[in-house]
């Protein structure tokens, strides 16, 4: 857990300033977020991770649906050029 002085000389270096409760409260919040980054970074992770992502992937096939009439898409748009929606160009 972080000690109360650690927690006093971190809000004197942020300039804020704590009554006890938000004190200890915040002390107990510090000290979860440390145990939390030590849990993440002692974390080997799945050695099987691209096979998981591959199966992940090949649940649901890829197939061709129909798509909406490119008229109604482009009805409301602002700007279009042929069939395309035109926009203003915004890096030179």
């Amino acid at each position: 857990m972080v000690s109360t002085e650690r927690m006093l000389h971190l809000a004197d270096l942020s300039k804020l300033h704590f009554n006890e409760a938000e004190l200890e409260r915040l002390k107990k919040d510090l000290s979860d977020i440390i145990e939390l980054m030590d849990e993440v970074q002692n974390f080997n992770g799945n050695p099987n991770r691209n096979e998981t992502v591959r199966s992940f992937a090949q649940q649901r096939p890829d197939t061709a649906g129909d798509s909406f009439p490119r008229e109604e898409i482009l009805k409301n748009a602002k700007g279009r050029t042929e069939t395309f929606f035109s926009v203003p160009k915004v890096v030179e």
